[in-house]
């Protein structure tokens, strides 16, 4: 947008003109379906065969940008002194360190946030002849990873197809290898890890017990004084599921070759955990603050199912886990629900993000919608699962109304189905622990189990039919 407003040209067309043409970046572009002629995009597949159709991802400025490695590569030696795009104050700038307010409170080197990198200036790459910076990027279909070096202008670049592809470790150890070959690093050999013997753990440390929020799932940090044990639970409403056990030695945990230590700063608490390849420690959770007066919602969300409801029909794989969401609240943490992650409730209607250090959080908010309670988190919207209609034998008609809902069914008895789709529209099939059905990628009648839920989303006035034949 500030792009837009100021050269008052499209993002694409910027980019284009400052960045591809004169890098002569020729097989980059805005979606894959801009590819160059003669180009032919990597396919996500199934571990069945089946291929997704092709990702387009419109987050500009986050995302949403085809290229090759070698593209990549032609990107990254930009910010060398002997190629010049950028200004020099630019280009010193993005390759400064940017410090969060963290850092220099907390044993160790703390994460080496760039200005647009992940890394700047990481162990064992470090001071002006080998400073080693770089980029991740994933997607639903694809992994990727940059690392540059500008000082030697020498830049790795690895795109492989396929979310669970480690392209990060890929990319360094090509680097790696070619450094060691050109004399300009050694190689190490691994030393053995041994085990550590545990010691009691300080009678100050033992505060640090409690909730923790990893952004992603909720912990509880359990100590073992007398053994010099730390064991980490995962939390789940009311039940919870021990996940990682460490042994107190020194001032850190060990669990195998993983290295933990916890640490307050400013009067938050947090999970620290090392990481080994470039020498840093960052940020594994944030503990949750005890609330004196706590405060609950107009509603229970205990235990409860929820059903997104904004959905579109051309939404990727990778928001597939959005759709359905589970909320609940924990016995010792009054003050708090779960939501997709831990929110601290702070009115009748209102839950707000319970930490500050973790990525990618949302907010809750309960609206009333024809008299039912919805959830609205962060732009997505849910309903109860008990407001999705029960499937009938027969034909069942759903219609997208005008507003562009997505509608629910759910299913109460094992039945055979089969579809009648409208042009550009989705049906997707949930069952209890997978995706069962995905007209993007599967086609006939499917055999579902009672207790799964359809789903279908299109365009305002799209009419689907879901052909329902019981299963004796």
């Amino acid at each position: 947008m500030l792009v837009t407003e100021v050269t008052d040209k499209s993002y694409s067309d910027f980019l284009a003109e400052r960045l591809f043409k004169p890098l002569n970046m020729k097989n980059t572009g805005f979606g894959v379906g801009r590819l160059s002629e003669g180009m032919i995009p990597a396919k996500f597949y199934h571990p069945d065969g089946k291929a997704e159709p092709l990702e387009v991802v419109s987050l500009l400025a986050s995302g949403g940008i085809s290229s090759t490695a070698e593209d990549l590569c032609k990107f990254a030696d930009s910010f060398s002194k002997d190629l010049i795009i950028l200004s020099t104050q630019s280009r010193l700038e993005m390759l400064a360190a940017q410090p969060s307010e963290l850092q220099g409170k907390l044993q160790g080197q703390g994460f080496p946030f760039g200005l647009g990198w992940d890394y700047a200036d990481i162990e064992p790459y470090s001071g002006e002849e080998l400073r080693l910076y770089g980029k991740s990027g994933g997607t639903g279909q694809y992994s990727a990873m940059l690392y540059t070096i500008p000082s030697q202008r020498i830049s790795v670049a690895y795109i492989a197809s396929g979310p669970q592809c480690n392209s990060s470790e890929i990319a360094y150890n090509i680097l790696s290898s070619y450094l060691e070959e050109k004399g300009l690093i050694v190689i190490e050999e691994g030393m053995i890890s041994l085990p550590v013997k545990a010691q009691p753990i300080p009678s100050e440390l033992m505060n640090y017990e409690g909730y923790y929020d990893s952004g992603s799932n909720t912990l509880r940090i359990e100590l073992d004084n007398e053994n010099g044990m730390m064991i980490i639970y995962l939390v789940d409403g009311g039940n919870e599921s021990a996940i990682l056990s460490a042994v107190y030695n020194g001032g850190y945990f060990y669990d195998g070759d993983n290295r933990f230590y916890l640490a307050s700063v400013d009067g938050t608490d947090y999970f620290m955990e090392y990481e080994s390849k470039f020498a840093f420690y960052k940020i594994k959770a944030e503990k949750v603050k005890h609330i004196n007066q706590p405060l609950e919602l107009s509603i229970s969300l205990n235990n409860k199912v929820w059903l997104r409801r904004n959905v579109r029909a051309f939404e990727e794989t990778l928001l597939l886990p959005t759709h359905i969401i589970s909320s609940s609240e924990i016995p010792g943490l009054p003050g708090y629900v779960n939501f997709n992650g831990l929110k601290v409730v702070r009115s009748l209607d209102y839950a707000d993000m319970s930490v500050r250090s973790m990525r990618d959080l949302t907010e809750l908010t309960l609206a009333e919608h024809n008299g039912d309670v919805w959830a609205l988190l962060s732009g997505a919207e849910y309903m109860p699962y008990e407001l999705a209609p029960l499937m009938n034998v027969g034909i069942n008609n759903l219609i997208i109304g005008s507003e562009g809902r997505n509608e629910w069914l759910n299913a109460s008895f094992d039945a055979i189905l089969n579809f009648e789709i409208p042009n550009k529209g989705r049906v997707l099939v949930f069952g209890s622990e997978s995706i069962l059905y995905d007209n993007m990628v599967d086609r006939g009648d499917i055999l579902v189990p009672a207790g799964s839920l359809i789903e279908v989303a299109g365009n305002p006035g799209d009419k689907f039919q879901v052909v329902v034949s019981a299963v004796d």
